[in-house]
């Protein structure tokens, strides 16, 4: 199996981040400046392979990167981090109701429409498609140069 990770900028250009810094970006010792002030959609991809090549995409989500001023994530990230354990540490079942009478209590439920909202996306199948094309894309063959001139040494 392998991850990857992609980025959609603001003008939906792709863009394939290494994992060293996806990790670097989390982890706050990195950024990128092209992306100060904007929020990019990622798509993080499980990928089965076979003899080091991939052969199919076995889950896809989206989340949404807001990058500060200087092009890093810094606080945007850990402050998803947070909430998201939050909500499974005090929420972990969307069964549990919060009642009194026969009153129900929505907290939970405006709670997890609103980081939904702020923090993921769904990637579309368009949008898989083009990632879809960037990972299996057909290979350039290399031109043959027909016309190939060769030197002889001249005699002097």
């Amino acid at each position: 199996m392998s991850f990857r990770v992609y980025f959609f900028d603001k003008n939906q250009k792709i863009r394939r981040i290494p994992i060293k810094t996806y990790e670097a970006l989390k982890e706050g010792k990195e950024s990128i400046p092209e992306y100060a002030n904007q929020e990019i959609r990622v798509v993080e991809l499980l990928l089965e392979m076979k003899d080091r090549k991939p052969i199919q995409i076995l889950r896809s989500w989206g989340v949404k990167w807001n990058f500060n001023k200087d092009g890093s994530i810094k606080g945007s990230y850990s402050k998803r981090i947070s909430v998201e354990a939050q909500r499974y540490i005090f929420f972990d079942s969307e069964d549990v109701k919060f009642t009194e009478g026969n009153v129900i209590d929505a907290k939970q439920k405006f709670s997890n429409m609103h980081y939904d909202n702020r923090y993921k996306w769904e990637p579309s199948s368009i949008d898989i498609d083009r990632i879809s094309k960037l990972i299996w894309k057909p290979k350039k063959k290399k031109k043959q140069n027909s016309s190939k001139v060769i030197k002889f040494p001249t005699k002097r």
